[in-house]
């Protein structure tokens, strides 16, 4: 088996990040790293990876624009994400993971954490 070069994995990481860079239409991470086992030969786990660290930076830039969106919400709305984001924050990196590992849109995931001010570093690492 031949071994990728360092331009193969980096497209893998630019074109997983690229893709998921487009919010709520982006193709699933799944269909990202077969597409990418196909094209490139390496190790599937390093493929899985590649795109999970290309996706994960992608909706980390998502959930920073959110993040900082909040500040221009009324002092009302705040307190009410502050209150879900309590409730939910156990489930929390749960969601991100399920959203992150399964064809379902994950932007509704991650735009909403943002918003309550959720662990960027945990984001990212459990996405």
């Amino acid at each position: 088996m031949a071994t990728a070069t360092v331009y193969e994995i980096l497209g893998v990481v630019l074109l997983s990040f690229g893709l998921n860079l487009i919010p709520f239409a982006g193709p699933s991470n799944i269909l990202i790293a077969f597409n990418a086992a196909l094209a490139v030969e390496a190790d599937p786990i390093v493929i899985g990876a590649f795109v999970a660290l290309g996706s994960a930076s992608a909706k980390l830039i998502h959930y920073l624009v959110t993040f900082f969106v909040r500040g221009l919400l009324p002092e009302k709305r705040k307190r009410s994400l502050e209150a879900t984001g309590l409730r939910l924050k156990h489930w929390a990196s749960l969601a991100v993971f399920l959203a992150a590992a399964t064809p379902v849109p994950d932007d509704p995931v991650v735009v909403p954490l943002g918003l309550m001010r959720y662990s960027p570093t945990k984001l990212f690492l459990v996405y």
